[in-house]
């Protein structure tokens, strides 16, 4: 809009699409649009637009990059289920330092923590490290 306020508040795909036109390596916003999505309770557009995120940030902004990873592994362990999880963990230790993904994945989960099979899970991550 002429007043700007779609840079603040972008409301629609397009609103998302045009302002990381001009800002690709923005995980802020990336991850404004996969919670856009979410909001419209569409998970897998939410899980597309992490993937172009992925595809689309210049592979030197790798803190960017983590930040995009750590609200896919979010996703997961919110709406996922454990094979989906686990995957987006392997995918994710592949392209960071393992430890950054592995401390990540236990601040997820250490949110959760109420049930024993998230204990579990946390407890498994941390041996990892």
């Amino acid at each position: 809009l002429a007043d700007g306020t779609t840079d603040e508040n972008p409301e629609t795909a397009g609103d998302f699409e045009r302002l990381l036109a001009g800002n690709p390596n923005s995980s802020e916003l990336w991850i404004r649009y996969m919670a856009f999505y979410l909001s419209l309770a569409d998970i897998s557009a939410a899980r597309l637009v992490g993937e172009k995120a992925l595809d689309r940030i210049e592979f030197r902004e790798e803190r960017e990059k983590l930040n995009v990873w750590t609200a896919i592994l979010t996703l997961e362990e919110k709406y996922g289920n454990e094979d989906t999880l686990q995957k987006a963990i392997e995918r994710a230790c592949n392209q960071n330092n393992p430890k950054q993904v592995y401390l990540r994945v236990c601040e997820i989960l250490e949110k959760e923590l109420s049930t024993p099979d998230k204990v579990r899970r946390a407890d498994a991550m941390y041996s990892k490290m």
